[in-house]
């Protein structure tokens, strides 16, 4: 009888010990194929919020990386626009230096049309559809004056531009908030009120321009033109600055790239089944199967008569 007990005790407790056994190799057979420890969160106990936490920083990161890859284009655009809105200042104040130096302002007229049309587009560019020195605000053109009769006509910045109070700026990460570009009244309100004084100078010649240009009046253009050089120093100035943030963004993509690297290795250290360590459990879980097989069939031929 107590022989007989003794049997079903080992029966049942080998019954329970293959059952676990063949669990065990389950999960080890479905890591081998997905890879992963676990299919889901709880399976990875204690481990899992820190799993959790370094692949919320992963997307983050990479996020950021991205922000940082599409800026290198906009700063393209943006130190274009910007060298155009300078050369429409340089190009005038030449124009002005050579209508003094030949005594004939003839072309002074058509000059300042064409470069005052070459900085209101300038500094009216886009950049996927975004004003660029609009500042915060998204939509819209910061320079809402299309003529040199508006520019004339305008008694302060708010008849010249529609802006954002503040300007744009991006997050990158902790100490990295950056300024994308300074607002178009910033760069532009002196130059564009040189240029509402250079019209009304020419509007004060009417038809008949001076066939020969007085001392009075080379001050009066000499006066403009240090004025535009002024203003093209300080767009020059901004295309610097947008050179060096594009810069600086080049190495902040390259820290951030390298940072998801790493997080994604982490990940990886945590969730990444090891195939080695695998082989190792699958073979000793199938040595126990094997020796726990063999013992419970060598009990259950057992008899009475191999006692007596």
């Amino acid at each position: 009888m107590a022989l007989t007990l003794n049997t079903l005790r080992f029966n049942t407790q080998a019954q329970l010990d293959v059952g676990r056994i063949m669990r065990e190799l389950t999960d080890l057979q479905r890591q081998v194929a997905s890879a992963v420890k676990s299919n889901e969160l709880a399976g990875y106990g204690v481990g899992a919020s820190r799993l959790l936490n370094t692949q919320s920083l992963v997307g983050v990161t990479d996020a950021r990386a991205n922000a940082a890859s599409q800026l290198q284009s906009r700063f393209g655009v943006q130190a274009s626009a910007l060298g155009q809105a300078s050369s429409s200042a340089f190009n005038l104040s030449q124009a002005i230096s050579d209508a003094i130096a030949g005594d004939n302002v003839n072309a002074l007229g058509t000059e300042l049309t064409i470069n005052f049309a070459a900085a209101v587009s300038a500094l009216n560019e886009t950049w996927n559809g975004q004003p660029l020195f609009a500042g915060e605000r998204l939509t819209g053109s910061p320079v809402k004056i299309g003529s040199l009769a508006e520019l004339v006509a305008a008694t302060g910045p708010d008849d010249i531009f529609d802006e954002a109070e503040r300007a744009q700026t991006i997050d990158l990460g902790p100490g990295a908030r950056l300024t994308l570009a300074d607002k178009a009244s910033d760069l532009s309100y002196d130059l564009f009120n040189t240029m509402r004084d250079f019209k009304l100078i020419i509007d004060g010649w009417g038809s008949s321009p001076p066939t020969s240009l007085s001392q009075a009046q080379k001050d009066e253009l000499q006066a403009i033109g240090k004025r535009l050089d002024a203003s093209r120093v300080t767009l020059t100035a901004a295309e610097g600055s947008t050179g060096q943030l594009e810069t600086r963004i080049v190495a902040e993509r390259t820290r951030l790239q390298s940072r998801s690297t790493l997080l994604q290795k982490e990940v990886g250290e945590l969730s990444d089944a090891d195939p080695a360590q695998l082989s190792i459990q699958i073979s000793t879980l199938l040595s126990q199967y094997q020796a726990t097989a063999k013992t419970f069939a060598d009990i259950a031929n057992l008899s009475l008569l191999d006692y007596l």
